[in-house]
């Protein structure tokens, strides 16, 4: 079990990775369980966490010199006006973010397993996906690994 901060409080999670893509194998007996934590949890609470571990990522990745594609506050009349976690990001270069992308993708370092993260062909960036369960001790890993692969 490791604690995941929600708003004032900690909560107490189990530490297998409950994502849909997550290799983590959960016995289907545990699908209940599962479930009810996640109500209990409250989809409010997961968005809000959601939504500032996206921000922390942006700033964090801001701060190494990427560019965020991300918006900060989306256009009035946009279709989605709600932010969210899913970050858009560049080095600047196409092939550095292919580059970066392959090498944390794989995890070289086991202390590295922050968020998700993919490239965006034809958008031209990196996707990272921090989740309500990532901690901002493991986002400042991740973004310090990503400024020893582009300095």
């Amino acid at each position: 079990m490791r604690k995941v901060y929600m708003g004032a409080s900690a909560i107490k999670m189990p530490s297998a990775n409950f994502a849909a893509n997550s290799r983590a194998k959960i016995p289907p007996c545990y699908s209940h369980a599962v479930l009810k934590w996640l109500n209990e949890l409250g989809k409010e609470n997961i968005e809000r966490r959601n939504m500032r571990l996206g921000r922390y990522v942006s700033e964090e990745l801001e701060g190494i010199g990427c560019t965020v594609k991300t918006p900060w506050d989306p256009e009035p009349d946009a279709l989605n006006t709600h932010r969210h976690a899913l970050i858009m990001y560049t080095t600047g270069s196409d092939e550095l973010d292919r580059k970066t992308t392959a090498q944390l993708r794989g995890r070289p370092i086991k202390q590295v397993k922050g968020p998700t993260m993919k490239y965006q062909a034809g958008y031209g960036g990196v996707r990272v996906s921090p989740h309500f369960y990532n901690t901002e001790e493991e986002i400042d890993l991740f973004v310090a690994y990503l400024k020893k692969l582009v300095s």
